[in-house]
């Protein structure tokens, strides 16, 4: 049986894509600094409509 692993790279190949390449840095940091600020924003505009109302 012969296995297609598809086209390979040879080792300077493989460098050079890797030095070219932009780093992939901070996504998982934006993800919950999102999060967290909408739920932030959520309790402080939430909050404002509770008070007790005076007739």
């Amino acid at each position: 049986m012969n296995v297609n692993f598809g086209p390979t790279m040879t080792l300077a190949a493989y460098q050079q894509a890797q030095a070219t390449a932009l780093p992939q840095t901070g996504n998982a940091a934006t993800n919950s600094m999102t999060v967290l600020g909408l739920a932030l924003a959520g309790m402080l505009f939430g909050g404002v409509g509770l008070k007790k109302q005076r007739n």
